[in-house]
Formats: C-alpha cells, structure tokens, sequence
C-alpha cells in the first residue's frame, strides 16, 4: 500500500509557460545571482520552480511508493525519518517474479531480475541469456528447492565466474543457491550463495562426520593418563606407556649381584630360573612387585613337577634393596653366593608395565 504524496510538481502540464532546457541554461547570471530587485519574467520564475518541485515530488513519490507519508507539514525531521525508512526498504525489495522450473528451460533477459526455483526430481537445467543482452548490474537468483540436480548454464561463450576462477556452469543440489550479476558484456558474478563457499561434497571432504569418521594425514589426540579404561582415544603415547618395558633379561653369574632401578609405580614381574647346582633341584621362581616397600613373596616351582613352596624375599633370589623402593637386587640362590653347591648361575627376566 501506497503512502500520502503531498509534494506537487509545478508547471508540468503541456502548455506551461518555462523556458526549454537550453534557453534556461544559458542564463548563466540568473542562476548564478537569482533574480534582482524589478519585474520578474513570469517564464524565467515558472522554470525555476518546476525545476525545483519536479526533483521534491519525485523524492516525495519514492517515500510513499515504500508505503511511507511524504506530508507537507513543514516538518522537516519527520520527512528525513520517512526517506531513510523508504531507502531501508528499497534495499530489501523483493524479486519481480517467482518462477519454477521442472524441465529445461532457455531464460530470455526480460526473466533476469528473478528468482528462479529448480523443483525436480531428476536433472534439469537453465540456460542464461547472453550477458550483453543484460544491462550491466542485473542480477538474477536460483535456488534449488527440491532433490534432482538444478544446472545453471552459461549461454554462447559466456563465462560465469566464482570467486577467482570462470567456469560454464554451476550445480545446485538440494537447498543450495547462487545469485548472478551480468557484467553487460560477456560475463556472470556469482556474487552470493552457497557456491562461494566450500559447502557440499567439497566441505565434507574438509571435515570428519560424527558417525564412523575416515581420518587421513596425521590426526592426534590429547593422550589419556597412564591406567585410563575409559572410552577416550588411546594415543600411540598412551599405547607406549601401556605396554611392558623388558628391565633386565640374561643371566647373572654365581658371584655377583646387580640392582637395577625400577619404577615403583608400575607393576613389577620377575621369572628367575635358579640355574644348575649341585645337591639340588632346579627352581623357577615368579615374583610380583608393585609400589614401594618389600618386594612380595615369590612362589618358587621345582622341576620335580609336584613340589613349590613360598620363598619369602630373604631367601629369594630377588628383593628390595633396603631403604630403596625402586631398587631391584638380583643374586643366584639368595645369600649362598659363593658356597658350596651353589647354581653357577642364574638366569632373569624382569619386565614392567
């Protein structure tokens, strides 16, 4: 709906009395200085003042074709609020037409100023009009609103060119759009829509989906803390962290001993076989460690296949050094090194985890 005009334009009528065009512009003087005291001439003045009101009923009509009162009040702040209201709305103006396509269409350069809607199931396509046949700055609007591909297609050798590059046309698929801008020559803009953007297959193959993500390259994780059983990531960190650490594995001659430091906060085992002595059976003794203090009682296996005993950590051929938690002792057949009958050696596996 229209708003109020009350700004007329005066002396428009056929038979006015003004000067033309040209005679008006060459009285430089008269429109530098305006008119002197004495007669004025009834042709100069009408000039003047339709040129004048033709310019403010043409501002006033802009106002009230927005649906906004232009009104001859001499209010002067009302008038500038109305202006800025209609230009708001100049710039939201909706297209001239809604036009749906279902089938292949050519467009004429009359259609371009519309919104074109793709509504189709299967492929279909619209050809543009040649951008010379379009003045310069028209645009035109397509939108795919349906599940069949929506083709927008230049027309001759016609470019339409998105973002840095030209291509001939431009595949819309479901919800996706493009607005083109003719150059009025041998070009279209895409200067919006969603082809400006890495939207569809490209942006998927930018981004891991939630359900059962295929992640290339070298994707990391924060790494859980060690003992984590939980449903987080396991890094290749925490994998590392996780597995068992081989501390010591060979043999230890009759005569010595050797410590080695072990974590106190991983869980310790040893497996010692005795080795060969006189007098004696052959023993196998498994051990278990884990946090600082005495190493707990070993269950020692003989080889005659129906004896075991506990050996308790002073006569185990492993315990805790004393006054050291993280200290492992190793020794053949406990504190007979050296006497008679005593294993030449022994050997030892000791792992971490």
């Amino acid at each position: 709906m229209s708003g109020t005009n009350q700004f007329l334009p005066f002396a428009t009528g056929g038979s006015a009395n003004t000067l033309t065009p040209a005679a008006y512009a060459a009285l430089a003087t008269v429109i530098a200085n305006g008119f002197q005291p004495g007669v004025a001439l009834s042709q100069q003045a009408n000039t003047v003042w339709r040129q004048a009101t033709f310019v403010a009923a043409a501002v006033a009509q802009l106002i009230a074709n927005q649906g906004v009162n232009a009104n001859d009040d001499g209010n002067l702040t009302n008038f500038v609020n109305n202006l800025q209201v209609a230009i708001a709305n100049l710039g939201s103006l909706q297209a001239a037409s809604l036009i749906t396509l279902t089938t292949n269409t050519v467009l004429t350069a009359s259609q371009i100023g519309s919104t074109i809607l793709g509504n189709a199931t299967t492929t279909i396509s619209a050809t543009l009009p040649t951008a010379n046949s379009v003045a310069a700055g028209k645009q035109v609007e397509f939108r795919n609103i349906n599940t069949g591909t929506f083709n927008v297609l230049r027309s001759g050798t016609d470019t339409i060119t998105v973002n840095a590059g030209t291509t001939t046309s431009q595949v819309l698929g479901l919800g996706d759009y493009v607005i083109l801008e003719s150059n009025g020559s041998n070009s279209w803009y895409a200067i919006n829509g969603t082809t400006l953007l890495p939207v569809s297959a490209t942006m998927l193959n930018n981004f891991a989906t939630l359900v059962s993500p295929a992640l290339t390259g070298s994707p990391t994780a924060p790494t859980p803390s060690p003992g984590d059983n939980s449903t987080k990531l396991a890094t290749t960190a925490f994998v590392q962290n996780a597995k068992p650490s081989v501390v010591f594995d060979g043999t230890i001659p009759y005569n010595s001993t050797t410590t080695f430091t072990i974590d106190p906060t991983r869980l310790t085992l040893f497996f010692v076989n005795e080795g060969t002595f006189a007098g004696g059976n052959q023993g196998l003794y498994l051990g278990v460690q884990y946090g600082a203090g005495s190493l707990t009682n070993s269950i020692q296996f003989f080889n005659s296949g129906v004896d075991y005993q506990v050996a308790f950590a002073g006569a185990a051929l492993l315990h805790l050094a004393p006054g050291n938690g993280s200290s492992l002792l190793i020794q053949p057949y406990g504190n007979n090194i050296g006497s008679a009958g005593a294993p030449t050696q022994a050997s030892c596996l000791v792992i971490q985890f």
